[in-house]
């Protein structure tokens, strides 16, 4: 990290004062809020694409999480479970929060998934709780003729009231109520 020096005079009650500030040029730039994707999976397994209305929410704001599965195959693909598709809310020290266990997983889902089939779930979060969070996603998917089935998966890592950050060799936290 490049640093340039800015020196401001000020006058203060009759007396001079000399403020010096180091301050970063160029990157690391504060991270800014919004949006967050993440993609895994393979073409035995589906490809996933998980994604968070916001990397770093308020406390008790609602994040929207969406799972794609797509069926990148020339063949359909068998998914196996249950689950078959699940989002978890890890967090180090608390409960797992799965969406599976929520009224909003849905009440039946065709396990199999046609040669390019696209398909769309979404989850909706009340953020009750601060700290950094891993959402993850993962399939498994049986080929035809397979005897077992292939794996797949996709985590995100986003924050509730705030993030770690990390501007050069400093690790902190960064308030999510400040960034743009």
């Amino acid at each position: 990290m490049r640093y340039h020096t800015r020196v401001g005079l000020k006058l203060v009650a009759g007396a001079m004062s000399l403020a010096l500030a180091l301050v970063a040029c160029g990157e690391p730039t504060p991270p800014t809020r919004g949006p967050v994707q993440a993609s895994g999976g393979q073409q035995d397994s589906g490809k996933l694409t998980l994604s968070a209305s916001t990397n770093c929410a308020l406390l008790g704001e609602t994040l929207t999480f969406t799972l794609q599965v797509k069926n990148t195959a020339t063949y359909p693909l068998e998914f196996t479970g249950p689950p078959l598709f699940d989002m978890t809310i890890k967090r180090v020290g608390q409960p797992q929060v799965r969406w599976s266990e929520t009224d909003q997983y849905p009440a039946t889902i065709n396990p199999v998934m046609a040669p390019g089939e696209i398909r769309d779930y979404q989850w909706q979060w009340v953020s009750t709780i601060e700290g950094v969070f891993t959402l993850e996603v993962q399939t498994a998917a049986l080929p035809p003729k397979a005897t077992f089935p292939n794996g797949g998966s996709a985590s995100l890592v986003f924050g509730v009231n705030w993030m770690e950050w990390s501007p050069g060799s400093i690790p902190g936290r960064i308030s999510c109520a400040d960034l743009k």
